[in-house]
């Protein structure tokens, strides 16, 4: 295949001025040019890696660009958050976010401490809103009557529901952590609670146990995602390391792939650090032991691009200095640099815990997070707080300017949804539910007059069909009744 040598020279003559008007004047320009010019570098960044390669296209730009390239490619853009709810419950909460009640929105489940009983308990608070306006219920303390008595033997924190074992309703698994203090080392160790019931009507069955390496890394935090996009979940952890030679502290993202063949046991790949080129998460001045108490890092795909981008949040160890919003963008397979997202902060006063999930919580097509707030002087109370981070990169923004090439029907569905195409072509698909997890992924979606695909083995709930052709990305919405 040939290269056109001046097209390429084009190319990066276009990114580097745009890369260099946003560096230089991004701040006076308004949010419409500013996002139009981002699209057009990441658009141009993506073409390039392409006919280039990553390596010899970052060596063309340089660090200076690359880092104007963050900041462009980079277009989270996160509205300020917002007290929304008051659960009414004076404790700790280690959230999770799921359709545990299979209506449609997503409700809140997760390991609870309450302050009075000191004791744990699985707590869970209904959405008793919509998909688009959420509102939760007071919280209770295990309605699935979950046996948890191995909390503390394994010192297990972080919870997640998902579909683990692929039967259509939402599981529940956490990760927990032991200490050798003979040989110094720590040892994960996952628990899986199975879904026995329905999905409107959760039963669980005992927990089954599976040993997990961290790579000696202090680990609170996992979350649950398609990482590789063949149709499972995968398991992402974030880890501290106290390197003892020079008393610093390293934070990594480390990746379990999940393997496990049809109909076989549970399996988990060996560990890899910092997966597909992400780098070693900056630490920052006050947040060095952030990821030895309570932290954040979810999975998804933020900018709606078809592949699955990264964001965390750091707590101060002295919370008057609030949280640190990081975030990663996957690009054509490999991570940017962790880059902060400072519309997302919070400035949290007071002595308490600040933890966070992601999804769409009001149905707009992107993930949005939500924190949940406890402290003994927040807002000079006891309670518990959720606070709501809006998403505002709409997707809909960028397919006003570039017309959907196709039209989904019907809308609200049982089971066939009609994909009518106005031009052929091949791209990426893929079906992502409302916690920014991937359900159905093909690489190599033909494009034709009309398509029928089944989707009768999703649960119900609000999807997004995202098609990716290489140049722009293009999402429609759907219901499963």
């Amino acid at each position: 295949m040939r290269i056109n040598i001046n097209s390429r020279k084009s190319g990066l003559l276009k990114l580097r001025y745009y890369l260099k008007l946003l560096r230089e004047k991004g701040v006076t320009l308004t949010l419409e040019k500013q996002q139009e010019i981002k699209e057009k570098v990441l658009i141009l960044f993506k073409r390039l890696s392409k006919s280039m390669g990553m390596p010899q296209l970052r060596h063309a730009l340089g660090t200076v660009l690359l880092a104007s390239l963050a900041l462009g490619a980079q277009a989270q853009n996160f509205a300020a958050p917002v007290d929304t709810f008051a659960s009414n419950f004076q404790g700790v909460l280690i959230p999770g976010l799921g359709d545990m009640d299979n209506d449609g929105d997503l409700d809140v489940i997760g390991l609870g401490v309450d302050y009075g009983l000191q004791d744990f308990s699985i707590m869970y608070a209904e959405n008793v809103g919509d998909p688009q306006n959420p509102d939760f219920a007071v919280p209770q303390f295990d309605p699935f009557n979950i046996n948890i008595d191995f909390v503390q033997s394994i010192y297990t924190i972080a919870w997640d529901p998902a579909d683990i074992d692929g039967d259509g309703d939402l599981d529940l698994i956490s990760l927990g952590l032991s200490y050798d203090y003979n040989t110094y080392t720590y040892a994960g160790r996952m628990a899986f609670i199975e879904n026995t019931g329905t999905p409107e009507t959760p039963e669980f069955a005992n927990a089954e146990f599976f040993d997990v390496d961290l790579l000696n890394h202090l680990s609170r935090e996992m979350t649950i995602s398609d990482f590789d996009g063949d149709g499972d979940m995968d398991f992402l952890a974030l880890g501290g390391f106290y390197n003892e030679t020079d008393y610093s502290i390293e934070a990594n993202v480390l990746y379990m792939e999940n393997i496990t063949e049809a109909g076989g046991e549970f399996t988990l790949a060996e560990t890899v650090m910092n997966p597909l080129g992400a780098s070693t998460i900056p630490v920052k001045e006050a947040f060095e032991e952030a990821f030895y108490y309570f932290s954040s890092v979810d999975a998804a795909d933020f900018d709606n691009d078809g592949d699955i981008d990264m964001i965390m949040h750091l707590n101060s160890y002295y919370q008057e200095y609030g949280t640190n919003v990081l975030f990663a963008e996957n690009v054509d397979g490999a991570f940017l640099s962790w880059e902060e997202i400072e519309s997302a902060k919070f400035p949290f006063e007071g002595d308490g815990f600040i933890l966070s999930e992601v999804g769409d919580l009001d149905s707009d097509g992107d993930m949005d997070i939500l924190w949940w707030m406890a402290g003994d002087n927040y807002d000079g109370d006891t309670q518990t707080n959720f606070v709501f981070v809006e998403n505002l990169a709409d997707p809909s923004n960028v397919q006003d300017q570039v017309r959907n090439p196709f039209s989904i029907y019907p809308t609200v569905t049982t089971g066939d949804l009609q994909i009518q195409f106005d031009r052929e072509g091949t791209s990426s698909m893929t079906i992502i539910d409302v916690n920014g997890k991937q359900v159905r992924s093909e690489q190599n979606f033909i494009w034709s007059d009309q398509q029928s695909m089944d989707v009768s083995d999703l649960e119900r709930g609000t999807y997004f069909l995202r098609l990716n052709d290489g140049e722009q990305a293009y999402t429609a919405t759907f219901f499963k009744k």
